[in-house]
């Protein structure tokens, strides 16, 4: 046989060696492509060899030979390196999250939760280990345990330990278990950080609260799911650890003591004054009340704030050069008190529609009044907005203009404490999740609550981009980048240097 068609023989059998191997190591398992393919190589060198036995022990004190040979030996170290690697990432997997949000990294909310962890907690994945039904769920329990000693994770294919998938309520794969222990667990269906961390809030929080929503003077209802209800709102409170519900103070003429937080959420109609009577007083026990006033409606609500040392402008606040994308009338907020705890660290921007000026007054001892947030310099607290012309006159407020306070008795105990917005928009289902709007209400109403330790940046819901494909496809793709690809450009370069040879 002439030798240019023993030598193709040899590479051919060392080609499909090569593929066995790769198949073998990259689905780590035998497929049978992959042992027919060892299989033919393995007879392709047979035959080789058996063509070729005496030029071969001939070649082997060749230049060539040796040259070819430290070609060989330095491929095989490359080949090494990028096994070494992979397995290395394997075992210690790390990225860099280039997104804007940040995404795909844990939110300064969830590492100062974990900060705070005093016992161990599991999270349990019931999924398949080899072809995982939902890869990020595993991924977010390996980024939780890599972030904190206190928390580890397994992952358990439900099939094969039903009694405990049972247990636990799990009906699906990608289902997660967040366990801190004493049968104290929560399941979650479709695992995200925002629901890994609430989980994690509501478990590891002592007791319940209750948070009222006042009604009664034409209110946004918390319950409205409408662009402009409150019924996200609600959602998140209830995500802290609260149970939400309303209140009608006319009805019941009492506060429930079970009242942790009361909102009053843009009245339409001035409260009664025994209404306001039965607020001062909760207040002056220790309660926590949030205000979300609109310009223009409750003006006699809004001056009985001044007992609390709190000034509400009957005002339009105009700022021409933050505007939200709308109008000067919508401003958007981006100076913020650098050391209270709801903003401490907040650099995030919040959009006003429609806002009046919310500035400190006049305190009593041990009362400390923060002015929270500010629009420009250049905007203005208009008085006469109602004209329809927003001209900056002397009796307009000068910029900056303060747009919401935080009020607190550091003398009495329990603490009373409020939060005054000269808006209530910027909280509603349409505006809740524009930027930092979200974060800085419930920042708000954790310090209400004195849960500062949960005051942070929340995780963010990431938009879902997957392309989804079938199983035949995924093999498709798999087979044609990963194998096929890189094969036929082996396979041409080795047809290249043969012809090259024997031409």
């Amino acid at each position: 046989m002439k030798d240019k068609y023993i030598t193709l023989i040899g590479v051919l059998g060392l080609d499909l060696i090569f593929l066995g191997a790769l198949l073998s190591w990259i689905l780590s398992q035998f497929v049978l492509l992959s042992k027919i393919a060892l299989g033919l190589g393995l007879i392709l060198i047979i035959l080789w060899l058996v063509f070729s036995w005496s030029k071969a022990r001939q070649a082997i004190g060749k230049r060539s030979t040796a040259q070819g040979t430290s070609t060989i030996l330095a491929v095989v170290f490359l080949v090494g390196i990028i096994v070494v690697a992979n397995a290395f990432g394997a075992k210690f997997h790390s990225w860099i999250d280039l997104t804007k949000e940040k995404l795909y990294s844990l939110s300064d909310q969830t590492e100062k939760l974990l900060k705070q962890l005093d016992r161990k907690v599991e999270l349990i994945v019931f999924d398949s280990n080899d072809s995982p039904k939902n890869p990020r769920a595993i991924e977010l329990a390996q980024e939780y345990s890599a972030a904190s000693p206190k928390i580890s994770y397994t992952v358990i294919n439900p099939d094969r330990r039903p009694a405990l998938a049972k247990y636990y309520g799990v009906t699906q794969y990608g289902q997660m278990v967040v366990n801190v222990g004493k049968k104290k667990f929560a399941l979650i269906t479709n695992p995200n950080e925002q629901a890994i961390t609430n989980s994690l809030k509501q478990l590891l929080f002592q007791g319940e609260q209750k948070a009222y929503f006042l009604t009664g003077h034409g209110e946004t209802s918390p319950f409205d799911s409408t662009a402009n209800g409150m019924s996200e709102l609600a959602k998140e409170i209830s995500q802290e650890g609260f149970t939400v519900d309303t209140l009608n103070l006319m009805r019941t003429g009492r506060i429930p003591d079970d009242a942790a937080i009361i909102a009053v959420a843009a009245p339409k109609v001035d409260l009664l004054p025994a209404e306001r009577e039965s607020l001062w007083a909760f207040y002056d026990r220790g309660g926590k009340l949030l205000f979300m006033l609109e310009p223009g409606f409750a003006d006699s609500t809004a001056i009985w704030l001044g007992k609390f040392g709190v000034n509400v402008g009957n005002d339009l606040v105009i700022d021409i050069p933050r505007l939200a994308g709308v109008g000067p009338e919508m401003p958007l907020v981006l100076d913020y008190d650098a050391n209270h705890p709801i903003t401490k660290g907040f650099n995030l921007g919040v959009m006003f529609p429609t806002v009046r000026s919310v500035a400190a007054g006049s305190t009593k001892a041990g009362v400390r009044i923060t002015e929270l947030a500010k629009t420009s310099p250049q905007s203005w607290g208009e008085t006469r907005w109602k004209t329809g012309r927003a001209k900056k006159d002397k009796n307009d407020l000068e910029g900056p203009v303060p747009v919401a306070c935080a009020v607190q008795n550091v003398i009495k105990q329990p603490q009373p404490r409020m939060v005054v917005f000269g808006d209530h928009d910027f909280a509603v289902n349409q505006f809740l999740r524009f930027s930092g709007n979200l974060d800085l209400v419930m920042n708000s109403v954790d310090w209400l609550a004195k849960q500062e330790n949960l005051i942070a940046i929340r995780p963010k819901n990431p938009e879902d981009r997957k392309l989804l494909l079938s199983p035949r496809q995924q093999q498709k793709i798999f087979y044609l980048s990963v194998v096929a690809l890189p094969f036929v450009a082996i396979l041409l370069a080795e047809l290249f240097w043969w012809k090259k040879q024997y031409a």
